[in-house]
């Protein structure tokens, strides 16, 4: 696996079940859960950060105040209620941070299109095209 995700899922409690899935289906695959009352969430995160692991699944800990290098973002259950349009434009914010890195993906996952979805991929893509247009200008 190339590419380093942080999955965001709605509740700690599906940390576990989607870490059991994925470490079935990905052995070889370092991953971690994190959320606020984590004990080791410190330790993680600086795992995350130095490359040592490739999959994080978190909660909304990390939609804010992060910065990692060269991520893609996968959102499970976009159309929970805890995720909010600001909350899915903050989580897919930490894909692309990077001048290297600027098409890291951004994926949501849902069976409802909701309205803080649509929202969400319109201001993303407003501030995606705002960004392009910024480069050619300088």
């Amino acid at each position: 696996m190339q590419q380093r995700l942080l999955i965001f899922v709605p509740r700690v409690a599906d940390l576990q079940p989607v870490q059991q899935v994925l470490t079935a289906w990905l052995p070889d695959v370092a991953l971690l859960t994190v959320h606020a009352q984590d004990p080791d969430r410190l330790a993680k995160v600086a795992a995350f950060r130095a490359e040592s692991v490739q999959v994080l699944i978190t909660t909304t800990i990390m939609e804010r105040g992060v910065t990692f290098q060269n991520v893609g973002v996968l959102v499970l259950g976009a159309d929970h209620r805890i995720f909010k349009t600001a909350t899915l434009v903050q989580i897919a914010g930490r894909a692309g941070r990077q001048k290297a890195h600027p098409d890291n993906p951004v994926y949501f996952y849902y069976q409802d299109y909701t309205l803080a979805i649509q929202r969400a991929c319109r201001q993303i893509r407003h501030q995606n095209q705002k960004g392009r247009r910024l480069k050619c200008d300088v």
